[in-house]
């Protein structure tokens, strides 16, 4: 059966732990879909080169990561500028949380 989780990133700070929480999970875990939803200052990993290769092992693997439009925006970033061969931008991180969770995600803080 499969299984399915986000994980909701908000702080910057929190990108260097969840990284191998979520490589674990997907090692540990059959039949898992993945999505990490970054919102908040997390977003501008999108300019953070030093994750794009985590980040990229990760996307190859099935996990899709979401970032917050309004974030974006809140942060001064354009995000049609946003690499989406790595991202995928949603216009709401709240409302994405929401759906996902009544959807029967399981929800992980970073």
């Amino acid at each position: 059966m499969l299984k399915r989780v986000i994980f909701h990133v908000h702080e910057m700070k929190d990108w260097e732990t969840i990284l191998p929480t979520i490589q674990n999970a997907l090692n540990d875990v059959e039949d898992l879909q993945v999505i990490v939803l970054a919102n908040g200052r997390a977003v501008r990993v999108a300019v953070r080169e030093e994750f794009h290769q985590s980040l990229e092992k990760l996307v190859k693997q099935g996990v899709t990561i979401e970032l917050c439009q309004h974030a974006l925006q809140a942060q001064g970033f354009d995000p049609e500028m946003v690499n989406n061969r790595l991202f995928t931008p949603i216009t709401s991180g709240i409302a994405e949380l929401i759906n996902r969770q009544h959807d029967g995600y399981a929800y992980i803080r970073a």
